[in-house]
């Protein structure tokens, strides 16, 4: 075989083995088993509880959906949580206080991650907009992070990584006023944070007090990626440059 036949075997090889890699871990993706997705919220003053987990329905592109209503004596919440095993958790919560009297609510989603990523890896998240609504029509609404908490916390195998977002909102003027909380951020472009190795899971958690009978909405989304390997990155790049000069002698 000719020096010229040689190269472009081999260009036309590694471009064969960087397809086959690709596929495999497409199809890896796509077969991932459904996960066991997991939400609590507690209300404090007086404590009331709510915790369900099951396993999200398939949208059939990699993520899988699960929707439902958290509920108590005193609150109750309409959530929408959509993950991708990779990972990533996002979701949509509507969460009103039942009872006259300020409350602090306290809102855990988490995922369970399989196989773990040892790292290098990259995170990102965010939360909100925020709407607060008066929705008792009283006049006036407040929502607030509880003392040194952050209303936001990104979790990586039950420890806080990333506090996130300090305020206290409050909203007035006539039944039925609305106020906002702008978007609160990190790792942008999400995922770019370095982010530490990942044994079992990820999570955020929401923590805030909330005036009575008062509604609060806001998305929330966390996000950890490992970064890719040199070699698969490299195994590419030789491919697709072997295939270019076996096009350019041909």
């Amino acid at each position: 075989m000719s020096l010229r036949g040689m190269r472009e075997t081999v260009g036309a090889l590694v471009l064969a083995a960087a397809v086959l890699f690709a596929a495999g871990q497409a199809m890896a993706a796509s077969t991932s088993p459904s996960p066991l997705i997991g939400i609590s919220i507690e209300s404090v003053g007086p404590y009331d509880n709510y915790t369900t987990a099951g396993e999200g329905v398939d949208n059939g592109d990699g993520t899988y959906t699960l929707a439902g209503v958290g509920y108590g004596t005193n609150f109750n919440c309409d959530w929408s949580i959509t993950v991708n095993p990779d990972p990533f958790v996002t979701g949509n919560f509507t969460l009103t206080n039942l009872s006259t009297f300020t409350q602090t609510f306290v809102l855990t989603v988490s995922l369970p991650v399989t196989p773990a990523l040892p790292g290098p890896n990259v995170m990102g998240g965010y939360f909100g907009d925020l709407t607060y609504t008066d929705f008792n029509n009283s006049g006036a609404v407040t929502v607030s992070t509880i003392g040194l908490n952050p209303f936001y916390s990104a979790r990586i195998d039950g420890s806080e990584v990333v506090p996130l977002g300090s305020f206290t909102a409050t909203a007035s003027g006539g039944p039925g006023v609305v106020g906002t909380v702008s978007q609160h951020n990190f790792g942008t472009p999400i995922p770019s944070d370095p982010a530490p190795a990942v044994n079992s899971s990820i999570a955020f958690q929401i923590r805030f007090s909330l005036t009575g009978q008062d509604r609060v909405q806001f998305p929330a989304y966390f996000e950890v990626r490992p970064v890719p390997e040199p070699s698969s990155a490299l195994l590419i790049g030789l491919g697709l440059l072997g295939f270019v000069a076996a096009r350019k002698r041909s």
